[in-house]
């Protein structure tokens, strides 16, 4: 087994903790304050690379789409740490991906122009399929707003990463991430003295520990999936991915014995599936 394919495996079973870091947090924490000081925590532990790596100038043109990523990385984070509070981890996840592939397939045919091809149409009816299935049979009434919050935690995770290749080759992966903690950092440092949440001071708790390793758990992983693909096909390397779910759920039942309803599994089975199909090489003819 080649070392991409470790690095990709092994950045599916640190995706797979981060509901279980948030819950270890806590709403308590300050929803803001949390994203704020990970990723001050993050654009610190990165500085060091900038011994290694030339810091290059941003062009003006590419200033809108960090600002843009950096917007999508704050409700990615924010959201997703609150329904990891409130929900199910597995069916967060679900929903996640959900969120996640249409928002993909929305921002690649109208910022990108990629075509929905009868393939990707297939893939977004199983997908919405397996959506109303969980929102039908496994939804609680009063955790509809979560589940809702799952979904844009999804889509603005393509926003996230779709506008990524509008900056990708043109600066280095420690530059990238170093932006985007900081400026994402910014953001939820504003939204936390807006919302007046309380500054909690660093001691070593069970909080501020998850928080940390939430912070390395996130530098790492970026690293680990840019150091992938660099060597695995993209198709392959995004099916190995799918593999965060399974950790998921795995990690939040050893935890916190959690298991997904099997209405929440049967309507997750079909959207990982949608999540598949265009990775797949279908027949031309």
């Amino acid at each position: 087994m080649n070392r991409a394919l470790i690095a990709l495996l092994f950045s599916t079973v640190l995706y797979g903790l981060l509901g279980i870091y948030s819950r270890f947090i806590g709403i308590d924490f300050g929803i803001f304050f949390q994203s704020w000081t990970r990723n001050f925590i993050i654009t610190l532990l990165i500085v060091p690379f900038f011994l290694f790596n030339f810091w290059k100038q941003i062009r003006r043109k590419d200033a809108q789409w960090f600002v843009l990523r950096s917007l999508g990385d704050l409700v990615t984070m924010v959201s997703i740490f609150v329904v990891f509070n409130k929900i199910a981890i597995g069916t967060s996840y679900f929903l996640f991906y959900a969120g996640s592939t249409v928002g993909g397939y929305l921002i690649g045919h109208y910022f990108f122009k990629e075509k929905i091809t009868k393939q990707k149409l297939t893939s977004l009816i199983i997908g919405i399929f397996g959506l109303v299935l969980i929102y039908s049979l496994s939804l609680q009434k009063d955790k509809l707003f979560f589940y809702l919050l799952a979904n844009l935690a999804g889509l603005s995770s393509a926003v996230w990463n779709i506008f990524s290749k509008k900056v990708s080759k043109d600066y280095s992966v420690a530059q990238i991430v170093f932006i985007d903690s900081f400026m994402t950092g910014l953001l939820g440092l504003a939204l936390s003295i807006l919302f007046h949440e309380k500054f909690i001071p660093f001691m070593l708790n069970s909080q501020w520990i998850a928080n940390i390793l939430f912070a390395v758990n996130s530098l790492v992983t970026s690293f680990l999936v840019v150091y992938g693909f660099r060597y695995v096909e993209a198709n392959y390397g995004s099916l190995i991915l799918l593999l965060e779910v399974i950790f998921g759920i795995f990690f939040a039942f050893i935890f916190f014995k959690e298991i997904p309803s099997l209405y929440a599994l049967i309507g997750g089975s079909l959207i990982l599936t949608a999540v598949i199909i265009p990775k797949l090489k279908w027949p031309t003819s």
